[in-house]
Order: C-alpha cells, then sequence, then structure tokens
C-alpha cells in the first residue's frame, strides 16, 4: 500500500515537473511573440510617423472661393449633357470589404505648404482583391463639373481642391460621378522628382516632339524655378527609350502641347506610376527600406495606421495583381465647350462615365 502511495506520488510530481516545464516554454514562447510583435510594431510606427498625417481638411466656412464662375456662352450651352446637374451620389453599392479605393492628388504646392493648388493629378488607384486587379482611373483636370460649395457652383474639378481640400474633391467626384472615395494620397510635384529619383530613375521611350517640349520649355521653366542654369539635365536625344531622373520624368507627366493634351498627359502620369511599380517589384528588403526613408516623407495622407499596415502586409499580393490604366472621360461621353471668357473646358456625359468607372471597378467579379 505505501509502495502505491510512494508511486502515485512520484508520478504526480513527474506530471507537476512536466507541467512546470510546458508552462515555462509556453511562457518563453509567448513573451518571445510579444518581443517580436513589439519589435514590428516599433518598425512599422517608425515608418508611419514619417508620413504626413495631419490631414487636409476645409469646412465650408474656410473654403476660398478666389475666382468667378466659368460661365458658359450660351451658343455653347447645347452641348452641355443634360446630366452635367444632375445629383449622382447615391443608388451604387461599393463593397469595401474587397474593394479599396484611394485617391492620388498631385499638386503643384509642397506638403506642408501651400496647399491650396489646382489638383493637376487625380488618380484614383483601386484595389480588387476579388478580381487581383490594381485599377489607376486618371480625372482629367479640365472637365467642367458642379463644386458642391453650397452654392450654384461650377468650375473645372481641379479647382474643387484648391477651394476645399481632399474633403470637397470627394464631394465632386461623388456628386459628379457617383465614385465614393474618402482616402487620399497627397504629394506635390517636386517631391514626386525624389520619388523617381529614389528608385534610381525610369526608362520611358519618347519621340523628338516630347523631347523638345521637355528641353525647350519644362525644363527650361523648372530649372528657372529652382535657380538653375536654364539647360541642366537637358536631354541629350534624338528620342527612343531614354533613361530619366526625377526632374526630366516630372516634365514628361507635365506634357499638354504634344499630341492630344491632357487626354496624354494624363497617360503619361500613370506610365510614370507603373513603371515606378515596376520598379520596385525589383528591389531587395535593404533597398525597399532605404526607399521607404526617402519617399513617406514626402507623402501627406489621411490613411490610418491600420490602414497603412494592411497594405504594407499585403503590398506583395497586390504587387502581383494586374495593372490596369484608364481615364476619364471615356471615349465618345465629351464635348469640348468654351466660356464667355474665351477657356475650352470639357462638357461630360457623368452618367457613361459613372457606369464606366463602377462597372470596370466592381462590376466583374462582383
Amino acid at each position: 500500500m505505501k509502495k502505491k502511495e510512494q508511486s502515485k506520488g512520484k508520478n504526480n510530481a513527474a506530471r507537476k515537473k512536466r507541467s512546470g516545464k510546458v508552462a515555462y516554454v509556453l511562457t518563453s514562447l509567448l513573451g518571445v511573440v510579444v518581443i517580436l510583435l513589439s519589435v514590428a510594431y516599433g518598425i512599422f510606427h517608425h515608418y508611419y510617423s514619417k508620413l504626413n498625417t495631419d490631414s487636409i481638411s476645409y469646412g465650408p466656412d474656410d473654403y476660398e472661393i478666389s475666382e468667378t464662375d466659368l460661365k458658359i456662352s450660351e451658343s455653347d450651352l447645347q452641348l452641355l449633357n443634360e446630366t452635367l446637374y444632375e445629383d449622382l451620389g447615391d443608388g451604387l453599392e461599393f463593397d469595401e470589404k474587397n474593394v479599396t479605393n484611394i485617391l492620388l492628388i498631385g499638386t503643384d504646392g509642397r506638403v506642408g505648404g501651400n496647399k491650396r493648388t489646382r489638383s493637376d493629378a487625380i488618380i484614383a488607384v483601386s484595389i480588387n482583391r476579388n478580381t487581383k486587379k490594381v485599377i489607376m482611373t486618371s480625372f482629367l483636370r479640365d472637365m467642367y463639373v458642379s463644386i458642391p460649395t453650397g452654392e450654384d457652383y461650377q468650375n473645372r474639378i481641379n479647382t474643387a481642391f484648391a477651394i476645399g481640400g481632399p474633403d470637397l474633391l470627394f464631394s465632386t467626384l461623388k456628386k459628379n460621378f457617383g465614385i465614393k472615395i474618402d482616402k487620399y494620397v497627397h504629394i506635390d510635384f517636386f517631391n514626386f522628382m525624389e520619388l523617381v529619383d529614389a528608385v534610381g530613375g525610369v526608362d520611358i521611350e519618347v519621340d523628338q516632339a516630347e523631347l523638345n517640349v521637355i528641353n525647350l520649355y519644362y525644363l527650361q521653366q523648372l530649372n528657372a524655378a529652382l535657380g538653375l542654369p536654364i539647360d541642366t539635365d537637358f536631354i541629350n536625344s534624338s528620342g527612343g527609350l531614354v533613361h530619366m531622373n526625377g526632374k526630366q520624368a516630372l516634365c514628361y507627366t507635365r506634357i499638354r502641347y504634344v499630341g492630344q493634351g491632357d487626354f496624354e498627359r494624363t497617360e503619361r502620369q500613370r506610365k510614370v506610376l507603373s513603371l515606378i511599380v515596376d520598379k520596385a517589384k525589383t528591389l531587395n528588403v535593404s533597398e525597399l527600406n532605404k526607399l521607404a526613408d526617402v519617399i513617406l516623407p514626402l507623402i501627406a495622407t489621411n490613411l490610418t495606421q491600420g490602414e497603412v499596415m494592411s497594405l504594407i502586409v499585403n503590398s506583395p499580393e497586390y504587387l502581383s495583381y494586374d495593372l490596369e490604366s484608364y481615364r476619364i472621360p471615356i471615349d465618345h461621353s465629351y464635348s469640348y465647350i468654351h466660356t464667355e471668357s474665351g477657356a475650352a473646358v470639357l462638357g461630360v456625359n457623368f452618367r457613361m462615365n459613372k457606369n464606366f468607372w463602377y462597372n470596370t471597378v466592381y462590376g466583374e467579379g462582383n
């Protein structure tokens, strides 16, 4: 009897000892996990803190409408589509679980400086996890739209940002196109140069006409603004594939006087963005780390820490998605019209473009 009790006691002691070891191992593993998570969060917070997250926001009392409405001449009123004043802001279902929309806003003003400049680049970046696509859609800056300032106000769409920041631009897109976007990334054109330089430049196919206007107009203008000799960074080429630094690539994206004006200009903007993404895909972890250190301070955004973390965690998957590129207005959905002052703007069939964007971003696989 005593032997059984002694044996039972030894077994209990052994079990307690094993349990103690298991508990110690689990506690140690938990400690390691906590440390790793803390390090990971510290690294993420380090990068997130580099972003300019002071949201650019103006209320109606802060709107700065510094110019008169662009009134349309009587002779061109008949060319305007009747949907110009039709509010298209409701009636669509947005799959926010599987589709992320972020508005990329490019301006002439420096981040943290004069933010009330016009948004000369307006690009909706849509990540559709159902269709495995990333869709870039440019909105041409000369589209004549109704801007919801609380008054009957019409102007070019790029004026909305200058008047009321991203929120008014969001509202303008919703009112005229039914597009629901409330997240943005803002970068000014001077910082865009640094972004291109950070990936080592880009290789772009250009023709002689494009090179002429880059060298003889945009580069001279930019060099003068920077206090540099006007021929700095001139491109010595007769056309073909040209390696461009940030300044040269910026001038390329701003070309309006060759080809179809702003239509081809927005195409050039999307092309350079695609090339930047392609370059980023080839970088190793160390190079990506250096890239992040350079570009994050150049960007302003209202994305939360959680949203940025999700984009970072899923970025390897997103980089494997097909990249598609479009612009609005689509073909056969607009007319050139003229204001009373003689300025040319685009009168747009908003319903056609609303349906195109929605079906392109959400239609397939939803």
